[in-house]
């Protein structure tokens, strides 16, 4: 979070000292594209069935899940003066994900995250050939949790909980766009999304809460007016 903070001050610094902020015709219109994305955040889970010790107390299993994946994305811009706004819907895959096996009975949490869309709008300054945008809107990403007991990954256990589900939530992000003579543009941008906490139950009626954290993502690509 700090680290776009510190983007955004150096964005409105970046606008107030420049002289020369002006539209660009190029920039109006339709475009397609792709990134590379680098995703990471972090999955807390609270469970009272974690572990067969003789206290059977609530555990609470934390671990850092990350992974490289890609994106696509279509949308369009409209300019008015130096300012730029535009409309854009992406698909991904996030890749992302991690396992973690803790404590001496071997109690097991995972989490992948797979699929991701999201439509966004975005407001932007043009200066020459550079972009700066913020864009905000709805995500939705297919999210596979499990955990629980000793081998909670195993078939037949049924302490363990699951989840499979596409989930939605808000997001938001900074990025910066460079025009070339060619008319192709490089994009780089941070994005932060939520798709929030919940309840899972396992077959014995034991409730887990699952926290899948803020996934930070980075992206870097090309764009491709048309």
């Amino acid at each position: 979070m700090k680290r776009f903070q510190t983007a955004g001050l150096c964005a409105a610094l970046w606008l107030a000292l420049s002289p020369t902020a002006h539209a660009n015709d190029t920039w109006n219109g339709p475009y397609f594209g792709g990134k590379v994305t680098y995703s990471t955040g972090e999955k807390e889970v609270v469970g009272d069935r974690f572990t067969y010790n003789e206290n059977r107390s609530p555990v609470l299993a934390s671990h850092d899940y990350d992974g490289v994946g890609f994106s696509a994305f279509l949308g369009h811009n409209w300019t008015n003066g130096a300012f730029l706004y535009g409309l854009e819907a992406g698909l991904g895959y996030a890749n992302a994900g991690s396992d973690l096996t803790f404590n001496t009975d071997n109690d097991y949490d995972r989490i992948d995250y797979g699929w991701t869309a999201e439509v966004v709008g975005r407001i932007g300054v043009i200066n020459e050939q550079t972009l700066l945008y913020l864009k905000g809107g709805i995500g939705t990403a297919e999210i596979f949790n499990i955990g629980g007991d000793t081998n909670a990954a195993g078939p037949d256990l049924n302490d363990r909980y699951l989840d499979e589900s596409f989930r939605f939530g808000p997001i938001g992000g900074i990025g910066m766009e460079q025009e070339f003579d060619n008319g192709l543009r490089l994009r780089i941008e941070g994005t932060l999304a939520d798709y929030g906490d919940f309840n899972q139950t396992n077959n014995q009626n034991q409730t887990y809460r699952v926290s899948n954290g803020v996934v930070s993502t980075v992206g870097f690509g090309i764009v491709i007016p048309f």
